[in-house]
């Protein structure tokens, strides 16, 4: 007696096999980005970005020592970071403007008032502020 089996199919269909291998791959690729992008967060986070917090205190030590220039230059980069929010930035911009101010410098100092009037209206200082604007506009 003759058994009917069917013909042995050893190996899996082509279209099956180029499918996993597809899976796998794409897998591969999206966990490479994903660890790409890990590495960078934790790369450029770390001394880059502790470093621009302290550019607001290294402006203040310089003022105090009466590097008015380069205190200015370390308080612009401090506001050059887009998370800096706006009271802060409004006090910082007023240090610079005061700073421009005492360097006779009234037509720079009215720029940072502005900028500070117009990041906080309600400014702590505002008086201050009002007080520093009009004497410069008086100096023009």
């Amino acid at each position: 007696m003759e058994e009917n089996t069917p013909p042995s199919n050893e190996g899996f269909s082509g279209r099956l096999k180029t499918l996993v291998i597809s899976f796998v791959l794409f897998t591969f690729l999206l966990f490479g980005v994903f660890f790409a992008v890990l590495i960078k967060k934790v790369f450029d986070s770390s001394e880059e970005k502790q470093w621009e917090a302290r550019f607001e205190k290294l402006g203040d030590r310089l003022k105090e020592n009466g590097l008015h220039k380069q205190a200015i230059k370390q308080y612009e980069k401090f506001l050059n970071q887009p998370q800096v929010d706006m009271r802060k930035r409004a006090g910082v911009s007023f240090t610079i403007g005061e700073l421009y101010m005492k360097s006779e410098n009234c037509p720079d100092a009215l720029v940072w008032f502005f900028q500070t009037d117009m990041a906080d209206s309600n400014f702590p200082q505002k008086e201050k502020l009002n007080s520093n604007i009009k004497t410069c506009l008086e100096k023009k």
